[in-house]
Parts: C-alpha cells; structure tokens; sequence
C-alpha cells in the first residue's frame, strides 16, 4: 500500500510501482535491519552545508543558461526523430 501511494503521488507508471514493491520486500527480508535514526534533524552547525539557497545569476549567465537550454532541447529532438522505431 506504501508503494501505490508513492506512486500515485510522484506520478510514477507501474514499473516503478513493482520496483518499490520489491525493494520494501527485500529490506523487510533481509537480514540486517536498517540503521535507527536517533535524530531526525541535522546540527544547526551542519544547516548552511545542507539548506537550500538561491543561486543569483547574471543576465549574462541566465542568457548562456537560456542557450545551452534550447541547444539541448533541439539535439533531444534531433535524436528522438532519428531513432529507429519500435
């Protein structure tokens, strides 16, 4: 019930629901439990090494980010027209 429910919320196909099926089953089968978290939360000495932060980019940067962006779709595209079908 675990995996469906991850799956349904992700947005995830049924493979991926047989997998996570199989690896909550071979976790729960095997032989050396998972390690006990004694902590849920990190140090506040380890936050800045683990917090997210925002990334202040450049137009310079941003337009270079925009171009290898475009570049990149059309090479996918490129490839996926030219691959053989199925």
């Amino acid at each position: 019930m675990a995996s469906k429910n991850l799956c349904i919320q992700v947005n995830n196909s049924k493979m991926f629901f047989e997998l996570n099926i199989y690896n909550i089953s071979y976790y729960l089968r095997s032989e050396s439990p998972l390690p006990v978290v004694e902590v849920p939360f990190r140090k506040q000495a380890e936050s800045d090494q683990w917090c997210p932060f925002l990334e202040t980019l450049t137009d310079a940067e941003m337009e270079k980010k925009i171009r290898d962006q475009d570049r990149n779709t059309r090479r996918m595209r490129r490839l996926a027209n030219t691959a053989p079908a199925w």
